[in-house]
């Protein structure tokens, strides 16, 4: 079935975010002298806040100070992403053009809240290339879920096996996999599991190394 839309995660796929994020959440640590495991973190890339909060909740002792944390965490992470334009990954805006060009569907699925999302992309001069976004806090639940893709999918009025997914981590994967979307994945901060790449899905080291020829 040829691909008629194209669906994009966001942070740690377009942007250049997640080590920004995880930057920020050690800082946050630090300043409130808590010990963190940097292991758990990457757990919840690609989740929203509620399902990031469980996580790091489960992986730390009971003494783990997650409201303080989260807040400190915020204010960083916040004055980072809203001041100012943050790196497009590579690769990004010659996808879009080509996309563009093509008349293909161009949607968002990102686990991040719907306001903060467009303030990244509209200061990264993105904002324009979507005609569809689904957000974090339009669904219930959170990526590795597949709710947020069947949402998209919906959006964009397409059976999902004309629907291509881009996305960098593993909760993202899955939640695209088993909504029924083809997937290909970019890995940012973690590499692809042995279980992950049991999928079978396409996995490339960029978004440069896309060409649309292959899908439509």
């Amino acid at each position: 079935m040829t691909i008629k839309a194209l669906i994009f995660d966001m942070d740690g796929l377009l942007l250049d975010t997640e080590r920004r994020s995880l930057a920020c959440f050690l800082q946050a640590a630090k300043e409130l002298n808590c010990t963190v495991n940097k292991d758990v973190y990457l757990q919840c890339i690609g989740t929203n806040m509620a399902q990031t909060e469980q996580i790091l909740r489960a992986g730390h002792d009971a003494n783990f100070p997650y409201t303080q944390l989260r807040q400190c965490w915020d204010d960083l992470y916040l004055k980072e992403v809203t001041t100012k334009a943050l790196p497009i990954k590579a690769g990004v805006i010659q996808l879009l053009d080509e996309a563009k060009s093509r008349g293909l569907t161009i949607g968002l699925a990102t686990s991040t809240h719907y306001q903060l999302a467009c303030v990244k992309l509209k200061n990264a001069e993105l904002f324009d290339y979507f005609s569809h976004i689904v957000a974090g806090d339009h669904v219930e639940k959170s990526k590795p879920d597949p709710q947020i893709y069947l949402h998209a999918t919906q959006q964009v009025n397409l059976d999902v096996k004309q629907c291509l997914a881009f996305e960098d981590s593993e909760n993202g994967v899955l939640s695209a996999f088993n909504a029924g979307l083809n997937v290909v994945q970019i890995p940012d901060l973690v590499e692809p599991s042995t279980q992950m790449q049991k999928l079978g899905h396409e996995i490339k080291s960029s978004l440069t190394q896309v060409d649309l020829k292959d899908y439509c």
